[in-house]
């Protein structure tokens, strides 16, 4: 039996090209939140489900949004794995390691300021796991 594959190799599938050229279609290839069409589009799952592959969601749990917007929903998320997950299945290594540490940067500034003990928490909890992700990227790039 092989590897389980990693989730940005299971956005290679043909079933799941298939799948989100199907969305980009219902879209009109235009970001459903802030009507761009001129960027970069990806599709977002509106709800995680586990043991559901990618292709497998209904469309009406898929939209088309920009990369900004995209990545505005993700922010709001506050599990640190689903967070932090688009911005290393939608780019190459290179770029995610800078985005990644310009996250780091930005929480670390987050922590200067008069914060409550629990949301100290939260952020030190996702630079721990930022860190993790780079780690992992630089030890699958070698």
């Amino acid at each position: 039996m092989g590897r389980e594959k990693s989730y940005s190799e299971k956005l290679k599938d043909p079933r799941w090209q298939k799948k989100r050229l199907e969305i980009f279609n219902r879209d009109n290839w235009k970001c459903t939140s802030c009507r761009a069409e001129n960027k970069t589009l990806h599709i977002h799952h509106k709800a995680y489900q586990s043991g559901l592959e990618p292709w497998e969601y209904r469309n009406d749990q898929l939209a088309t949004l920009c990369d900004s917007c995209h990545k505005r929903e993700h922010e709001q998320i506050i599990d640190p794995v689903r967070k932090y997950e688009h911005l290393i299945d939608y780019s190459e290594p290179p770029e995610v390691i800078n985005s990644l540490n310009i996250q780091i940067g930005q929480l670390q500034n987050k922590l200067k300021e008069d914060i409550s003990d629990e949301l100290t928490t939260e952020i030190l909890g996702n630079i721990i796991f930022i860190r993790n992700k780079i780690k992992e990227l630089i030890t699958a790039g070698k």
